[in-house]
């Protein structure tokens, strides 16, 4: 227990390094459409 926290890349990358696993939600929103984008050309 000598070794202090340090967060995940993850966590400290969404700006949230003590806990809650959200991100923002301009994420999810550009995440949404680039796997619709995908959709529509791959199909």
């Amino acid at each position: 227990m000598g070794k202090e926290y340090e967060p995940e890349l993850g966590q400290a990358f969404f700006g949230n390094p003590m806990g809650q696993y959200e991100c923002p939600e301009f994420v999810e929103a550009l995440i949404g459409f680039i796997l619709d984008e995908m959709e529509r050309i791959y199909w």
